[in-house]
């Protein structure tokens, strides 16, 4: 299909482990759905990638996920990072822009 979201759903969702992305774009355009979710102690590294569309959340982190992003842009969405349950965030040079929050941190 020519929409990479669909129902709420994420364009990439990883669980436990070590995940590595670069050089990448993803546009989710559903209203409710997420650029990418991590959860369960996952480590996800990302670098040189550009997360945008009308979606809720740009990167959402639950249950210990750790984010470690340098270079991204995340544009147009509702809430760029969302961290909630004890997860950790690591962002260098990087843009959060057209959001109505650039950093949610919660429980």
């Amino acid at each position: 299909p020519d929409e990479p979201s669909i129902d709420g759903a994420s364009c990439v969702v990883v669980f436990s482990g070590t995940w590595v992305m670069e050089d990448c774009e993803f546009a989710c355009l559903d209203t409710q759905g997420t650029c990418i979710a991590a959860s369960d102690k996952a480590l996800l590294s990302i670098r040189r990638c550009t997360l945008h569309g009308g979606c809720d959340t740009g990167v959402l982190l639950m249950r210990l996920a750790v984010l470690i992003a340098e270079d991204i842009t995340i544009q147009d969405v509702m809430s760029g990072i969302a961290a909630l349950d004890d997860t950790s965030i690591l962002l260098m040079a990087s843009n959060i822009t057209s959001c109505k929050n650039a950093v949610f941190f919660g429980n």
